[in-house]
């Protein structure tokens, strides 16, 4: 009989990366069970993505709409198993009320063996305080008067869970940036990324481009809705669709003329294409294999901002980040961040709708090695070996 369970609290669906982020196939061969709990109508009141996403059904996932029914189910689970054999893998962040009263019960109620990732898995840009800026977010918050709510919610109760002092058994950390904790509490590990690395370290491609590539790290927004029924904003808050798919046609045909490169769309996790091919990329094919896989052979990865970049950083792909007049326009404290993130590896940002070409000769395929191995050491992993979470929080909790 198997005697151990792990349960996954998620505030989503489950999409076909979380089999790799959290390690699912691995938890079949192994003799600890494993339920994932779908907890987004219980904080929500309402499902908060798009039905037509790139979602998977999973046996072990258990969907709740309830407060207390939960928490029922919860109690009859450490009745059954007991403290030492029953383990939550916490991606509940205390955002509002039910958010809270999760993580309230589970950490000051029943006290069971909890894990959290640590935060900080990318840069973050020190608060500033030019007036032009803060006047830019100031009107952002009122043309999106929802995010107000979100965001009051989300540092009263961040302060309310610091002053009970909510925390988990155990942080799993994975750069020298994440937060320090005391040391009994920390898991030295590995980011999602980093770990999906391992895992997929002798996946073969399935792509079926033959020459050189470049590989676009496609955003849900703003063809898709991705987060922003989280965010209180539209999905065109920063761009419309035509502009930023005409905009980006004309940069790909620029890099295929002139490097001889075919662009490759990587699609975002969320993301659910109709086609391989499809109308708003002109064409252009639609990645089949994870990005972890697509990224090694690429010559070039483009992003808007993604962290996705972490796959340029691991296999030494360059990486370019990129812009347009209109997310200059409608969201220029966004462009100010891009050009903050692009900066942390060194690279600069590029305006796809006014640029010139020696900018992108110079600087399109530099790589500074030195940042790059700053930035996996930062963000990425602590670890020398190449020993996945799963196998590190087993170690932790003696299972």
């Amino acid at each position: 009989m198997n005697n151990k369970l792990m349960v996954f609290l998620l505030n989503k669906e489950l999409f076909e990366i979380d089999k790799y982020r959290y390690e699912l196939e691995n938890f079949d061969l192994t003799n600890i069970k494993y339920e994932i709990h779908d907890l987004q109508e219980v904080i929500n009141k309402k499902r908060i993505f798009d039905i037509d996403l790139n979602t998977i059904q999973n046996k072990n996932i258990k969907k709740f709409n309830d407060y207390n029914e939960w928490k029922k189910y919860i109690e009859t689970l450490f009745t059954k198993y007991g403290r030492n054999n029953l383990a939550f893998k916490n991606q509940i962040i205390p955002t509002n009320l039910n958010s809270f009263l999760i993580n309230y019960f589970i950490k000051k109620k029943i006290k069971i063996n909890i894990i959290e990732n640590t935060l900080k898995n990318s840069p973050t840009q020190k608060r500033n305080n030019k007036i032009s800026y803060l006047c830019r977010s100031i009107f952002h918050f009122f043309k999106n008067p929802k995010k107000i709510i979100i965001y009051f919610n989300h540092y009263f109760f961040k302060y309310l869970s610091r002053v009970l002092n909510l925390q988990p058994s155990f942080y799993l950390r994975f750069g020298t940036k994440s937060e320090k904790f005391y040391d009994n509490k920390i898991i030295n590990g590995n980011s999602f990324d980093y770990n999906i690395h391992l895992i997929t370290k002798n996946h073969k491609t399935s792509n079926d481009i033959k020459g050189d590539y470049a590989l676009f790290l496609e955003s849900p927004t703003p063809i898709f809705t991705g987060d922003v029924n989280l965010e209180g904003v539209n999905k065109n808050d920063k761009m419309t669709v035509e502009g930023w798919t005409n905009s980006l046609n004309n940069f790909f045909s620029f890099l295929e003329e002139n490097f001889n490169l075919e662009v490759l769309i990587s699609p975002h996790p969320k993301a659910k294409h109709k086609s391989y091919t499809p109308p708003y990329y002109f064409g252009r094919k639609i990645s089949k294999d994870l990005l972890s896989v697509s990224s090694r052979n690429a010559k070039l990865i483009i992003t808007r901002a993604s962290i996705g970049i972490s796959f340029g950083i691991i296999n030494s792909v360059p990486i370019s980040f990129i812009t347009s007049n209109e997310i200059k326009k409608n969201r220029y404290n966004h462009m100010v961040w891009q050009e903050f993130f692009a900066n942390s590896i060194g690279k600069t940002l590029i305006n796809i709708d006014d640029y010139s070409k020696e900018q992108v000769v110079n600087q399109i395929f530099e790589i500074d090695k030195n940042k790059y191995s700053e930035y996996k050491k930062n963000y990425l992993t602590l670890r020398k070996d190449d020993k996945k979470n799963s196998e590190l929080i087993k170690e932790k909790l003696t299972w």
